[in-house]
């Protein structure tokens, strides 16, 4: 049951009772100016419709047969109506914006800790290295991670080209190129939340089809990093700049230098880190917690939990979706100066919580997230609608195809480096 003094929340099921909102102080009661309501199919907690809403879902469901599965919302993201209210009640909140310098030294020493391991691990055991590669490794490549993400929303410097240069050195020990083409598809999400075709964040089509059942989802939390790695660059390709070539000549000179300096096994421990780090691993939970609908309208999610040490504060999701200028170290300020409008809204103490509900609950999946029309695709016929979701599907075969082919051939190359 989720609870609060004076707000009505919906109940949920036990299993989701990882979303609290227990033992908070007494907040007066206020309109909500992030009212989102959200058309559910297939789904619990299912609201009842309007007829105008019931046609206007119809019409989506003859178009593409696999949208059944997406909650879907006829109303804009709810952060900038909450930034206007907030900043109505709270104009201090504007002290907050700015940049946070000492996220650069922060890089520099997580890069050194890296390095560090890697050169214990060289001459190590493959058994020592996995163990190393999940606890330390994974927890440090995860953070290096959001330490892009601080860096693509400019928060560390005045001037973009230090965050980008600062990105992109945060990039090398995780061993793959992402940090110049993360910020492009970043903003896509911040500006166009749920938006169909656009935001990137939100699985495709046939990850909704196949990753069902327990076992199913469970590969598909293990395969997420190759998932956010391959997905942008096949559902909405970008153009590869100047920025997307350096940061790949960085990564690719890293690596080699690596190899012929530490050895394989040293290169391994990196690379293995990013991937177990960014997958099944407890800081890897906000990936599901930030915006998988586990209640019906709420679309995003914050997290008050120890992981945010780790995490660059990224489980202040409400507060950085609403406030994307304020850096990660003044994220927690926002909740104190607004508590009523953060906790008031169903919250997160536990990402282990959410990556078992996850798997465990059957009404929860790839499928539960809120997504929205574009302009463009509301103005389509029914026949246009359904060309659009074909070339999604097989964006998302190509994305499934290569993803399994990397998953067997980087699991094959360990099977025969132990042997």
């Amino acid at each position: 049951m989720v609870t609060t003094t004076q707000t009505t929340v919906q109940t949920v099921p036990k299993s989701l009772s990882h979303l609290s909102l227990k033992n908070q102080p007494v907040i007066p009661t206020i309109p909500q100016p992030h009212a989102c309501p959200t058309l559910l199919n297939n789904r619990h907690l299912q609201p009842k419709l309007t007829p105008t809403q019931q046609q206007q879902l119809d019409v989506k469901l003859k178009a593409a047969s696999f949208d059944s599965t997406f909650s879907w919302s006829y109303t804009d993201e709810p952060h900038l109506s909450r930034r206007r209210a907030i900043l109505a009640a709270h104009p201090e909140i504007e002290q907050l914006f700015g940049v946070e310098p000492l996220t650069g030294p922060l890089v520099v020493m997580l890069v050194a800790i890296q390095l560090a391991m890697a050169y214990c691990m060289r001459d190590a055991s493959w058994f020592t290295i996995f163990v190393c590669a999940y606890v330390i490794g994974g927890t440090i490549n995860h953070s290096l991670q959001l330490a892009v993400h601080e860096l693509s929303h400019n928060l560390c410097s005045t001037r973009v080209f230090v965050n980008k240069w600062i990105a992109i050195f945060a990039n090398l020990p995780t061993g793959f190129p992402s940090s110049v083409s993360f910020q492009k598809y970043h903003m896509d999400h911040h500006q166009y939340q749920g938006h169909d075709g656009i935001d990137t964040d939100i699985p495709t089509l046939m990850e909704v089809k196949i990753f069902q059942g327990p076992v199913m989802k469970l590969l598909w939390i293990i395969m997420q990093p190759i998932f956010y790695a391959l997905r942008p660059a096949v559902v909405k390709p970008k153009s590869f700049g100047k920025w997307e070539l350096i940061n790949v000549a960085c990564c690719i000179t890293f690596n080699l230098l690596m190899n012929q300096l530490l050895g394989t096994k040293a290169l391994s421990y990196l690379l293995i880190g990013t991937i177990l780090g960014l997958g099944l691993h407890p800081t890897a939970g906000h990936f599901i917690a930030e915006h998988y609908e586990f209640m019906l309208g709420q679309e995003t999610y914050s997290y008050y939990g120890s992981a945010n040490f780790f995490n660059f504060n990224v489980g202040y999701h409400n507060e950085h979706h609403d406030f994307p200028r304020i850096p990660w170290s003044r994220l927690p300020m926002v909740t104190k100066i607004a508590p009523e409008y953060y906790l008031t809204l169903p919250h997160y103490t536990s990402y282990i919580s959410v990556i078992y509900s996850y798997i465990t609950d059957s009404r929860v999946g790839p499928f539960a997230r809120v997504k929205r029309q574009t302009k463009q695709s509301g103005d389509q016929s029914i026949a246009e609608r359904v060309v659009e979701q074909k070339k999604q599907v097989w964006a998302g075969r190509t994305v499934l195809m290569v993803a399994f082919g990397w998953f067997i051939a980087a699991f094959a190359y360990v099977v025969t480096q132990v042997i």
